[in-house]
């Protein structure tokens, strides 16, 4: 027996839904009260409402620049930076990622299971190949959590290299998200015919 037929054993929707309320709860954790936290401790709460931009770096799909990175870290202040690089990056935003990934794997398998009434047919290998674009969201979130806390940590003296390495993991990061919802997408779409066969 391989070890794709002895996960798809293991693997139910029990254990995908877990997976998907663990990867909402983080969510909820860090939009009603992580950010709002940062929100208050804000010191220029009237830069991020001005020009509409988020208060956490990763909220930003596009990117910044260096002058961006640096008036963005001086309108957060000293406590919200301190509450960002100390609580957000080591908690909030860890947990995030390893139950998304955790979801995105979970979900992936589960849904190419090849005895399953609705689920895509994909060759072994695909299977595998596939789990790359959650892995990847995960590598990159990671790394860009550790450029922004790295930014926050070493203000005012943050460096050119450094806001654009964040800057760049944060829309390579952002590409996989997109990318995500698009596999996601296309498992359902591929699924479909099959369960009306079956049906």
């Amino acid at each position: 027996m391989s070890s794709l037929q002895t996960l798809d054993r293991r693997i139910g929707f029990v254990h995908v839904a877990l997976a998907f309320v663990a990867a909402a709860a983080s969510v909820a954790a860090i939009r009603l009260w992580a950010i709002p936290r940062i929100g208050a401790l804000a010191e220029d709460k009237d830069y991020f409402a001005e020009r509409k931009v988020e208060f956490l770096f990763d909220g930003r799909p596009r990117g910044y620049s260096f002058e961006e990175a640096g008036m963005h870290l001086e309108a957060l202040g000293r406590d919200a930076r301190e509450f960002y690089a100390s609580w957000y990056v080591p908690v909030f935003d860890l947990a995030f990622p390893v139950t998304l990934l955790l979801f995105g794997v979970l979900f992936c398998l589960w849904m190419t299971q090849p005895k399953r009434a609705f689920a895509a047919a994909l060759r072994p290998s695909w299977r595998l190949a596939i789990l790359l674009i959650p892995l990847a969201l995960f590598v990159f979130d990671l790394l860009e959590n550790i450029s922004v806390w790295t930014m926050l940590t070493s203000y005012p003296n943050q460096t050119y290299a450094l806001v654009t390495t964040a800057s760049t993991f944060s829309q390579i990061k952002w590409a996989a998200v997109y990318g995500s919802w698009a596999l996601a997408a296309g498992l359902i779409v591929l699924a479909t015919p099959r369960w009306l066969r079956r049906g």
